[in-house]
Formats: C-alpha cells, structure tokens, sequence
C-alpha cells in the first residue's frame, strides 16, 4: 500500500492535468496542491513532475507548451516541498541513517555509472537477467530518439500554428504519431528518473523496482506503438499494438500469477513469523529484563534479505513503546556495529520458521 495509494492518488492527478486541472481556480490548486504533497513516496516524487509534464502536453489548453512549462516548474516545487517535509523528518532521518544514505555524485562519470548500473534493473524484473549492456543502451537510444522526434514534431507545429494563427491545438500538433511518442518518452523518462534513488542509497530490494517497471513497460508499449503506427496505417497499426499486448499477456503476465499467488503466501508467512518473534523478544524481555537480543537462523525472503530489515526491526519497539530494546539479525549489515556494552538473549528462529 505505500506504493499502491500513492500510484493511485499520481494517476487521479495525471488525468486531472489532462483535462485541464487545476486551472486558475484558487481553490483547485489548493487541492491539487494537498494531494500532490500527500503522494510522499521517494519514486513518485521524482517522477510525477516527468509524468504530469507529459500529460499537459494534450492537455486541454489553448496554449499547451506555456501550460506544461507551468505544470513542471509547479510539480518540482511540489517535490521539493514533499521531499523537506518527507526527509527532515526524524522517523526518516533515523532509517537514512540505517540506510546508507549519501550524497548523490553528480558529476558526468557518477551519473554514467548510475545510469549504466541502474538502468537494466527494470528490464531484468521484464526480461530476466540477461545482457545488462544492451538493457542501457536500449533505453538511451529511447530517450534520445523520442527526445529528438518530440523538439522535431513541436517546430513543425509551431510553423504550423505561426501560418494558421487560428489553430489552437497542443503542443505537438494533432498528429497521432505524435501523440504516442509524447507518451513514449514521458514514461521512458519517467523510468529513468524512478531509479533515481540510488543515487543516494545502494538498499534497493527487489520489490522496489516494480514500479520502476510499470513505467518502463508503459515506455516500451507506447514506443512500439508509436514505431508501428508510423510505419503502417490506423488499422495495421492497431493490430500490431494489439497482437503485442497480447503477446506480454501470454509471455509474462500469465506465467507470474503462479510466482505472484506463491509471493503473496510467503508474505503471509512473514507476517506470522514476525509476530511471533516480535511477542517472543517482549516475552524474554518481561522475564529476564534484557534489552538486547540476537536472531539466528533467519530465513531469506525470495525478495531478497532476512525477515526484517534493520530499520523495520528497531520501528516495531519503538511504535510497541519499547524502544530500549535493540533487536538484530546475524546475518543483517548493522550486526558487526553492534553495541559491545551489553549482554545479547539468542533467539533461534528456526522452530519459529519451520511450524
């Protein structure tokens, strides 16, 4: 749900932006203001001002090109707002801490190998593992592509518009060519600048990389789109569109429901095993007085890690009111700075586990 309601509040704010919202309207800004600052999750940040960018080119705007420019200086500061309040927290500067959290190295070479080392994450969530290199390649030649075709398609236009001044249609014109690469290179962009986070941070589980991949499946549909409606007529063109989504239908969603149902029943079982940790710790704490406990044995989660990260362990008891209490799994990163100071109760969570 931390990624799922904000998805879902970003993507009422991107039709909203489509059809002209919020306007002029004091009113309308405030709210569209309120939710955007409500959509606090570090991925959407970074990539809603692409993505609302790219829904106010065919907004329904006379002047589409003034709108969008407004519509992206506003988002980043929105950003920029959500991200002080988000960051300067101190539940949140406790987990950066917990984290590994840097400075972003933004020089050319630090931001070539970001890009070159985060890219192929989303396309091995799609495609498997397989050639890191061309993943990268791929994606750049997208977005530069798409870049060119969109300042091309917007001169075009503009010449249009200067000899036909009673023409007040978007940005790009009505071309529908165009119109699927509008698309095409917002969501590539967008997926780019979803993985962003590893600028500042190495932690990047596994499940952290699907909406990455939602944006860049989005990405990768509409640039096919767009390469098959400029090569065949309408219909053709539908066709292949179609025979592609059916395509990703039997090649990779149907085969992932069964890893999904088997996802959702470890998770299950997680939460089960957390429980019963979590009461057996508070349990030993009540009896013995120790605050602090080793876990042996920790399952690895299919994700990727241990039952619980550092910081999810040290939240829970501090949320349970609890927060003398240091709990740490042997196999986590934070187990070798651990306190010397201090006698540690073991918990073997194999017979928790194996129930």
């Amino acid at each position: 749900t931390d990624r799922f309601v904000p998805m879902y509040l970003a993507s009422l704010l991107a039709v909203g932006v489509s059809r002209g919202w919020p306007g002029r309207r004091p009113l309308a800004v405030a709210g569209f203001a309120a939710i955007y600052l409500f959509v606090a999750v570090e991925q959407l940040m970074v990539t809603l001002p692409v993505l609302l960018a790219g829904y106010a080119v065919y907004g329904r705007a006379p002047n589409a090109a003034g709108r969008t420019l407004r519509i992206l200086a506003g988002s980043i500061a929105l950003s920029g707002i959500s991200a002080l309040i988000y960051f300067s927290s101190p539940g949140q500067q406790w987990r950066n801490h917990l984290m590994n959290v840097k400075a972003p190295d933004l020089s050319p070479s630090g931001l070539y190998g970001w890009f070159k080392d985060a890219i192929p994450l989303g396309y091995a969530v799609l495609f498997g593992h397989r050639s890191p290199a061309i993943y990268w390649t791929l994606h750049l030649v997208l977005l530069l592509a798409g870049t060119g075709a969109l300042v091309t398609a917007a001169f075009v236009a503009r010449r249009a518009r200067s000899s036909e001044p009673s023409a007040a249609g978007p940005l790009v014109g009505r071309d529908d060519v165009v119109r699927w690469a509008v698309f095409a290179t917002c969501f590539n962009a967008a997926y780019a600048a979803s993985l962003a986070t590893l600028l500042v941070s190495p932690h990047f589980p596994e499940y952290a990389a699907q909406y990455p991949a939602l944006l860049l499946t989005l990405g990768l549909v509409f640039s096919l789109a767009t390469i098959a409606r400029a090569l065949a007529a309408p219909r053709p063109a539908a066709a292949l569109t179609a025979a592609c989504a059916v395509a990703v239908l039997v090649t990779v969603t149907v085969p992932a429901i069964r890893t999904d149902v088997a996802s959702f029943k470890e998770e299950a079982a997680y939460g089960q095993l957390r429980k019963a940790v979590y009461h057996r710790v508070l349990e030993v704490n009540r009896e013995t007085g120790a605050s602090g406990f080793v876990l042996t044995n920790s399952p690895v989660r299919s994700i990727g890690g241990t039952m619980e990260p550092p910081w999810g362990l040290s939240a829970y008891f501090r949320w349970a009111g609890q927060g003398n209490l240091l709990v740490l799994i042997d196999t986590n990163y934070d187990f070798a700075a651990r306190p010397l100071d201090r006698q540690y109760v073991t918990i073997d969570l194999a017979p928790y586990w194996t129930r």
